[in-house]
């Protein structure tokens, strides 16, 4: 019986402390540089939506963010939103609009100081990044980065649109690591 209560606690601090890799995605509201509310399911009407939790501190981030500028140039005529949420801290949040207007990254920029929202989907650290279907379902998520990181990402995004026009017979959710 003890063996039992001890495997059952350990599976639910396991999976309570996993990355969201299926089902709906939460909603929240956070603001974006101008202080303007945005929420995930005002966002969602538009099309699919490829979150990157990012800091200006994190140099993997540094390194992804003008990759995932890219894949949102090509892919946004079919509908696809880049939203770069950013977790720095109050001390550091001060750099993020500085940063993002030198860069001319044509994405979202929204503010989560507190790292509630990143909990929230289950993200340990940055970059930790998100992909969500128009029904709002997680798709794909991914912790990290190294190069090459980004063609995973953009095959999960290709696979998407894929799947949404019939063009794909597999519609799998899955866990980067």
């Amino acid at each position: 019986m003890k063996r039992i209560s001890v495997f059952l606690i350990l599976t639910l601090i396991i999976l309570t402390s996993m990355p969201a890799i299926a089902g709906n995605a939460p909603d929240f509201t956070l603001k974006d540089l101008k202080g303007k509310k945005v929420s995930l399911s005002s966002l969602l009407k538009d099309g699919p939506i490829l979150i990157d939790f990012w800091a200006t501190w994190c140099k993997s981030c540094l390194h992804e963010l003008p990759l995932l500028d890219q894949i949102g140039d090509k892919y946004r005529s079919q509908g696809l939103q880049i939203v770069a949420i950013s977790t720095d801290s109050p001390k550091t949040a001060a750099k993020v609009r500085p940063f993002v207007k030198s860069t001319g990254y044509d994405f979202i920029v929204l503010l989560d100081s507190k790292q509630e929202v990143r909990r929230l989907f289950g993200g340990t650290s940055t970059p930790y990044t998100v992909l969500i279907s128009q029904e709002g379902e997680i798709v794909y998520s991914h912790l990290g980065y190294v190069p090459g990181d980004e063609l995973k990402i953009e095959a999960k995004i290709s696979d998407l649109f894929a799947s949404k026009t019939g063009d794909s017979s597999e519609s799998k959710v899955e866990h980067g690591e």
